[in-house]
């Protein structure tokens, strides 16, 4: 089983991946994320946290669910499963 925590550069800046396993630690740089992908999921992510704070029920999942697909596609291109995200 391993772990794996994501260093975030920005938009241009490359990142890295700490990937820690049972026989050691490995590092991976990581190319940086495009302008446009890293701002959709900037914003989608501002939408979901401002969504969370809606009353009427049921509303908050209506528009939470398509910007949650967003949002796994984008992480799901620089994440494994069950890793850390370290936006810098």
């Amino acid at each position: 089983m391993s772990h794996t925590i994501t260093f975030v550069g920005g938009a241009d800046a490359p990142g890295f991946q700490i990937v820690f396993t049972g026989h050691g630690i490995k590092i991976v740089p990581l190319p940086g994320w495009e302008f446009d992908k890293l701002a959709e999921l900037k914003n989608s992510l501002g939408i979901l946290q401002q969504a969370g704070a809606l009353k009427t029920p049921g509303l908050a999942e209506k528009v939470a669910a398509p910007l949650v697909e967003i949002v796994q596609k984008q992480l799901g291109e620089h994440m494994k499963e069950g890793g850390v995200l370290v936006a810098m």
